[in-house]
């Protein structure tokens, strides 16, 4: 839980988040991604399609087409 990485992490959904220091914690979420190959497909096609969907092109130039509208008069 360090920066922006909670905004891009879903806890279980699609990665873990674990405390800064908690080296038992990192170590329990990697072990928990190096058994289980379903679990870690899982989570990066749910990775995958967030960031498809909240960054591609389109998103990003609607996203900035609504901050220049507001901040010039037309």
């Amino acid at each position: 839980e360090v920066g922006d990485v909670a905004y891009m992490v879903r806890d279980g959904y699609n990665g873990f988040l674990t405390r800064p220091g908690d080296a038992a914690g990192h170590a329990a979420a990697l072990r928990s991604l190096i058994d289980n190959d379903a679990l870690r497909a899982e989570m990066g096609a749910h990775s995958k399609r967030k960031s498809e969907e909240e960054h591609s092109i389109e998103t990003m130039v609607g996203q900035f087409e609504q901050i220049y509208s507001r901040l010039v008069p037309a």
